[in-house]
């Protein structure tokens, strides 16, 4: 058995978790056996023709699972794709700026938790008085 790319083992159990599926269940929602569904979640490198299925069951970009199996070179890191692609689904430019204020108050949250380094020209505009 050849084996995947941890990062795509990783993110399709967390996937069926998130879902809240069982072996059973998910693969009847992507349309591949059960056996086939244990072994993905065992570190068992999936088809090209799997990735689709998953890709598919699940709204994803196909590229993004595709490049988390390994079958396609990522040129960039798959969460920014796929924050790309949900954004291009929304209806209205309206949601669109609204996803993207999201995103920039997550961001400032992770500064402010240290998680993310800041700029010099972020940090020295904090401390400066008013």
């Amino acid at each position: 058995m050849q084996l995947a790319p941890l990062k795509f083992t990783e993110w399709f159990n967390k996937l069926l978790k998130d879902y809240n599926l069982g072996v059973r269940e998910a693969a009847r929602k992507i349309k591949i056996s059960h056996p086939m569904v244990s072994d993905l979640q065992n570190a068992a490198k999936p088809t090209e023709g799997t990735c689709v299925k998953i890709a598919i069951a699940f709204d994803y970009p196909t590229d993004f699972v595709l490049s988390l199996a390994g079958y396609r070179q990522q040129a960039k890191d798959p969460n920014v794709e796929l924050i790309t692609y949900l954004a291009e689904q929304l209806p209205t430019t309206e949601d669109k700026e609204d996803a993207a204020e999201y995103i920039r108050l997550r961001l400032r949250i992770a500064e402010e938790r240290g998680k993310y380094g800041t700029t010099d020209k972020k940090r020295d505009s904090r401390t400066k008085p008013g």
